[in-house]
């Protein structure tokens, strides 16, 4: 018969072990809870919980309102399969689901975890939400013009910009040539919104761009553009430019271009003159937008007309030129025609090119005389200052380089029955020899007086 005591001690044994074992398991609960989190529609976004504790028959489940909509990975509803994903790291313990596209129907239902032994719910976490920011469509913005076809100068042209009504609300202007215009107007309409601008279609206008952007406080970084344009602004010929001079000599050919800015282009180019002019003295080319004239002298004063059109209008250029011949010197007035405007100025001349000419030349030739004049005088001078000559006139040759004899023959009168003179001798020598070897000494009783020239 076993002993009381042992049974007893057996006993004791086991409730410590028991009480051990229950000391050194953690007890289950969520150190992380799901958290409320802010979403924009139409993008991903996640919840998390962790669950410390979990015995092995355990698992971890999300709730949504109090639908159980997963079991660890497995989601318990094939309509949850298209935007929720669940995913557990290898521990077991983090949980964390994926929704992707956020709607904005999300934000009408809570979420929880809940871990679940069998079928049945021994632990829930708190609850969170999801705040629902909304940016607009992707068809967003758009724009639009009024009169998107055909355009003319001075009508009302009407350039809008519509997005959608979304909160938070997003923001739209409108930009023409990097500046934002002012002056729009808004307006709310079947849950859009629209800012319009207005303006008096310009010449300026053709060819322009209006741009739109819009911003959202959702996300910063969602900045979208569209643009109305380029406006086709169509107008008649502006700016025609007759290029050609206003002076001609009689007897040359003039040329003329006529060029104008027009939209549609210019179709038609027609010359005229005042007074009328020889059909044989001017010939039309390049599709009528080139003059040739050949000058007569009665053309003085004549104006030249070339009038543009296009399907919108016409528009009239005037030029005026003045003819004068080669050795006449007209009086002439001119006038600059142009757009309906005259200007008259007197312009007079006295003298024409070829009397300039003339005068020019002969004051070069007569200068150019002087010149000559002057240089030969002073180089004659020149000759006859540093060369002497004999008798005869002929020019002595010189030497480079002079010495003075070592001798220095300077005879006495009282020794010699010649006329009373003096000389000094210019000997060219080498510099590279020695000097001393050129000369030799002469006794005095050997000198001679001598009437040579050295």
């Amino acid at each position: 018969m076993i002993p009381l005591c042992s049974i007893f001690f057996t006993i004791l044994l086991l409730l410590g072990t028991l009480i051990f074992v229950s000391a050194s398991r953690p007890n289950l609960r969520f150190s992380l809870q799901p958290a409320d989190n802010d979403a924009i529609e139409g993008t991903k976004t996640l919840l998390s919980c962790y669950a410390e504790g979990l015995e092995d028959d355990m698992v971890i489940s999300w709730m949504r309102d109090e639908t159980r909509i997963s079991q660890g990975e497995q989601l318990l509803n094939d309509q949850y399969n298209k935007r929720y994903k669940v995913e557990i790291n290898t521990s077991g313990q983090m949980n964390t689901l994926y929704i992707k596209p956020v709607r904005m129907s999300d934000a009408d239902h809570t979420f929880m975890c809940a871990v679940y032994k069998g079928d049945v719910q021994v632990l829930r976490s708190k609850s969170c939400t999801l705040k629902i920011k909304q940016v607009p469509s992707l068809q967003f913005p758009k724009c639009s013009t009024s009169r998107a076809s055909y355009i003319e100068e001075k009508d009302k042209v009407t350039v809008t910009c519509t997005t959608e009504d979304v909160d938070p609300k997003p923001s739209i202007v409108l930009i023409y040539e990097n500046t934002i215009l002012e002056g729009t107007t808004e307006d709310n309409f079947n849950g859009n919104i629209m800012i319009r601008y207005t303006f008096t279609a310009d010449r300026e206008h053709d060819g322009k761009t209006f741009i739109c952007t819009q911003k959202t406080p959702a996300d910063k970084s969602d900045i979208r553009n569209c643009s109305a344009g380029p406006i086709a602004v169509k107008y008649k010929p502006a700016q025609v430019k007759i290029k050609g001079d206003v002076f001609y000599n009689v007897g040359k050919e003039a040329l003329f271009v006529c060029s104008a800015e027009a939209n549609p282009d210019p179709t038609l180019f027609l010359w005229s003159f005042d007074p009328p002019l020889a059909p044989d003295y001017y010939s039309i080319e390049n599709e009528d937008r080139v003059l040739r004239i050949k000058i007569r002298s009665r053309y003085n004063g004549t104006r030249v007309k070339c009038e543009v059109s296009n399907s919108i209008g016409s528009s009239l250029k005037e030029l005026q030129i003045f003819t004068h011949s080669y050795f006449s010197s007209p009086t002439i007035i001119a006038e600059k025609v142009g757009s309906g405007q005259n200007t008259r100025s007197g312009l007079s001349s006295s003298i024409n090119s070829t009397t300039m000419l003339l005068i020019a030349g002969s004051t070069l030739m007569i200068t150019a005389l002087l010149i000559g004049i002057l240089l030969c005088y002073f180089q004659i001078c020149k000759i006859q200052r540093h060369h002497p000559i004999t008798n005869s006139g002929y020019r002595i040759a010189q030497p480079e380089v002079y010495f003075v004899p070592k001798d220095s023959i300077a005879p006495s009168i009282n020794n010699c029955d010649c006329n009373e003179w003096k000389r000094t001798v210019g000997i060219q020598v080498p510099t590279d020899l020695d000097i001393e070897s050129v000369y030799m000494d002469i006794e005095d009783d050997k000198k001679t007086c001598s009437h040579k020239s050295v």
